[in-house]
């Protein structure tokens, strides 16, 4: 009698562990889902900013040396979240501007 309730206990807590890591599979998967959203809305909001540097500098003829630092460390940021090639395009006319 003694094995079939040591048997059981084990049966439960074995059940019991299951279950949680299945909720806790459920947890993480949901946390790389949102993770992956706010790696897509950065990555948009970082080519946008480039985006707005190119015109802006394109528009004068010239850049600024503080916005042509921005320009590499957002460039930089942007290309480590995988960003699309017309940023690439944009930024071989962007080094081409002289710097006041």
């Amino acid at each position: 009698m003694e094995i079939i309730a040591s048997t059981y206990t084990i049966l439960a807590l074995i059940t019991t562990l299951i279950s949680s890591v299945g909720a806790l599979i459920v947890t993480i998967k949901k946390q790389f889902k949102r993770l992956e959203r706010v790696e897509y809305i950065t990555q948009l909001n970082l080519g946008s900013e480039l985006t707005r540097l190119h015109y802006k500098a394109q528009e004068r003829g010239y850049k600024y040396i503080y916005e042509f630092e921005r320009y590499k460390l957002v460039y930089h940021e942007y290309k480590e979240l995988k960003g699309n090639g017309y940023v690439d395009k944009m930024t071989s006319e962007y080094m081409a501007l002289p710097i006041k």
